[in-house]
């Protein structure tokens, strides 16, 4: 048997194998399930099931027990492998499709917002951890061709996107709602403007971070277009090697918000019998949202998710 470690708390960056992550002391559920209310929309049988959310990252780890019968479709658009070869060598792009759909894991200990999507994984980052503006605008127009309801994009860079911003229009006239990060490098003032691309285009919904005590990160970007935040601080999610790892920034938050999204479009299929068009997934969202008291619209936009619509008996 394993010597089980001990942790007293958890920090960005720690690694841990299954098994130490089963002698963690945690709560039953994570607090970015409890902090948006997603006990409720699992309650009244909401979890996803019927929406694609596409994951366009460094590949996915789509062996680990926990996603590997979400996946429906991969595809690997970097020069690293043959086309259907996603390999994470990096891990955040199995960490931030577990966060959107991971498998509930010992009750609850681990898992992801909308366990029951489906995801694609598209490649577009390679191990140098670099990735091409025109590969990431390939991959949102394969994911919309190929059916997603969702995309998550966790990367960004500080350059102007046009090509990018090309793909995410037309992904909007395909009524595919696209989520974004704001960005890590804010400096902890809601007066400055820090902007990443593409999630500081108006079309994408861009997420900052907040703490599990509701409190703004300081990493977190902060602009006049953020709609919104979640948790983004040491947040556990699936790893390489079938550990888990805690990682802290808005790459965490955004896949909070996807998988949100999914619960929303999961509920709106059901109480009005048709999917929504994109604007309405929006406007659902932001109803769906609390705003924090004394903090700058620049840094939580809206405000933090927290799913209570309205359930028809």
């Amino acid at each position: 048997m394993p010597i089980k470690k001990q942790y007293s708390e958890v920090n960005h960056g720690d690694y841990f194998t299954k098994e130490e992550f089963d002698g963690l002391t945690l709560p039953t559920l994570p607090s970015y399930i409890e902090n948006m209310n997603i006990p409720y929309m699992w309650g009244n049988g909401f979890k996803g099931k019927g929406i694609i959310v596409s994951v366009i990252d460094t590949g996915c780890d789509i062996e680990n027990p926990l996603l590997k019968d979400r996946i429906i479709h991969k595809y690997n658009l970097t020069d690293e492998g043959e086309r259907d070869d996603v390999t994470d060598y990096i891990g955040h792009g199995t960490h931030v499709a577990s966060l959107i759909a991971g498998k509930t894991y010992k009750n609850g200990k681990f898992t992801g917002v909308a366990p029951e999507a489906s995801l694609m994984i598209y490649k577009v980052i390679d191990k140098s951890g670099i990735a091409d503006y025109d590969i990431i605008a390939q991959a949102i127009y394969a994911s919309c061709q190929r059916g997603a309801n969702i995309i998550n994009i966790s990367l960004g860079g500080n350059a102007e996107a046009p090509q990018i911003h090309e793909a995410i229009k037309m992904a909007m006239r395909m009524q595919v709602s696209v989520v974004g990060v704001s960005g890590n490098n804010g400096d902890g003032s809601g007066e400055t403007t820090e902007l990443l691309f593409p999630g500081c285009y108006e079309e994408v919904i861009q997420v900052g971070s907040i703490s599990k005590d509701l409190s703004i990160s300081t990493f977190s970007n902060t602009n006049q277009f953020v709609d919104c935040v979640a948790e983004g601080e040491n947040i556990i999610g699936c790893s390489l090697n079938g550990g888990f790892r805690a990682l802290s920034g808005t790459s965490q938050s955004a896949p909070l918000i996807s998988g949100a999204l999914a619960l929303l479009m999961d509920w709106s299929n059901k109480e009005y019998k048709r999917s929504l068009s994109e604007v309405e997934i929006y406007s659902l969202l932001i109803k769906n949202t609390k705003s924090i008291p004394d903090i700058p619209r620049n840094s939580q936009g809206h405000g933090y998710i927290y799913l209570e619509p309205h359930i028809s008996k």
